[in-house]
């Protein structure tokens, strides 16, 4: 305690200024003025550790938990901290248990009670030491998560190489067997193909649309056969097979003469 004020009587003494050696050296010498009375509470807050606090936007965060309390609500905290950033507070904490945890005011002598939010719980009734070592193995968690995706990855990248060193040793051999001119010209043939399909493909046929559509416009009519009557003084005119028949008759007779 090097800022203490030492007064001339402590310097006789020789006091050297320690809390305990003071408390002492006041009994002693029945100074009242460095005795007074306290509220326990206070004086335990102030025997607390503490440490940096930050606030942010949303909350009061220490040691990745997350904090409010009335007098940043009362005074627009976290409004303040969105408009114009965050910054640090000392802030009391008790190691066995972090339900809460304290601000000091006017020289430790007003402590102003932080409490969790409901975001964080799940930790109600917890040590520091406890929450430290639930991070601690969430964080290796990830670590061993990324170390697989890394490992995945790779693994993956080298199969990718493998195949690829094949299919090109493949191409390799097949091209060594043809020319350039003759590769050339295979990929001139094998484009030519493709056309020709393709052209056979998206070609109309017109024949068959317009045999369908005269079959579909052929008009079917009707032949009428008059019936033949002896009285009306027609006869029929002679059929070819008539002819021939009188023919051959003919060159019978003339043949037998």
């Amino acid at each position: 305690m090097a800022s203490y004020p030492i007064n001339e009587f402590m310097i006789e003494d020789e006091l050297e200024p320690y809390p305990v050696n003071i408390w002492h050296w006041g009994v002693k010498n029945n100074y009242q003025c460095f005795l007074h009375w306290q509220d326990s509470q206070i004086i335990r807050m102030n025997l607390l550790p503490t440490e940096t606090a930050f606030v942010t936007r949303d909350c009061i965060s220490f040691k990745k938990l997350h904090y409010t309390c009335d007098l940043a609500v009362r005074e627009q905290w976290f409004v303040e901290a969105k408009n114009r950033g965050g910054w640090k507070i000392t802030v009391a904490y008790d190691p066995r248990v972090v339900d809460n945890i304290y601000i000091r005011l006017h020289p430790g002598k007003k402590m102003v009670e932080c409490y969790l939010l409901d975001i964080d719980h799940k930790f109600l009734g917890c040590e520091w030491t406890e929450v430290c070592d639930y991070y601690r193995r969430m964080n290796e968690k990830k670590q061993a998560l990324r170390t697989r995706k890394i490992q995945s990855r790779a693994k993956l990248n080298a199969t990718a190489q493998e195949i690829l060193k094949l299919e090109t040793s493949q191409t390799e051999k097949v091209s060594n067997g043809h020319s350039k001119r003759s590769r050339l010209n295979d990929m001139r043939l094998h484009r030519s193909a493709e056309r020709t399909v393709e052209r056979k493909e998206q070609a109309w046929d017109l024949t068959q649309s317009s045999a369908d559509s005269q079959s579909t416009l052929r008009i079917p009519y009707e032949v009428v056969v008059q019936p033949l009557s002896l009285d009306d003084g027609y006869v029929a005119p002679h059929q070819a097979t008539e002819k021939l028949r009188k023919s051959r008759q003919i060159k019978l007779n003339n043949d037998t003469q």
